[in-house]
């Protein structure tokens, strides 16, 4: 596996947001069509306005390798309707289980370990907010991103029907790592 030594995991400034635009939407553009792509869909998710209210609330995160973004998150406690009835495994109050979204890693820079990386340091960063529990969905088919938090020991908790303004309703996964 190539040497992840230049990889650097931090929060986005104002200044990172039109790299952090183009490297969702070039994704976007590299998976269109294929089953494990994500559906999503530029400017609705992510927006220019949605990433720079992430940047401004200090939730959204990027991974850089050389100074190119590479991948990105955001950690907050925002969740879809279908969470409040998922049988969850963590008992945790809406303050204390934090939820990833966006969690992308660029189509070109796949299977070099930085997924588990940008992972790791989610868990991290939601331990150190007090977090017991770190939440997500993965859309139905998106397999390659359910293996990887399965690896990184994110449990599946249920298969449900979630409402999201790029993909209407659709089935995901539910997925919960105890911190």
């Amino acid at each position: 596996m190539p040497s992840l030594d230049n990889l650097t995991i931090r929060p986005a400034t104002p200044d990172d947001l039109d790299a952090t635009l183009a490297f969702y939407y070039q994704l976007i553009d590299d998976l269109d069509g294929k089953k494990e792509s994500p559906r999503w869909e530029k400017d609705v998710w992510p927006s220019r306005p949605m990433l720079a209210e992430d940047i401004e609330a200090g939730s959204l995160y990027i991974a850089l390798l050389d100074d190119e973004v590479v991948g990105g998150m955001v950690l907050d406690h925002a969740r879809p309707d279908g969470y409040d009835t998922a049988p969850w495994r963590v008992p945790a109050n809406e303050g204390e289980a934090m939820v990833a979204h966006l969690v992308a890693v660029s189509a070109r820079h796949q299977g070099k370990g930085i997924g588990t990386t940008l992972m790791r340091a989610a868990a991290d960063i939601c331990r150190e907010a007090g977090a017991r529990a770190l939440r997500l969905d993965v859309i139905d088919g998106n397999a390659p991103a359910a293996r990887l938090y399965e690896r990184v020991g994110f449990k599946h908790i249920s298969h449900v029907q979630l409402y999201y303004e790029d993909t209407g309703w659709d089935d995901f996964d539910l997925y919960e790592l105890e911190l």
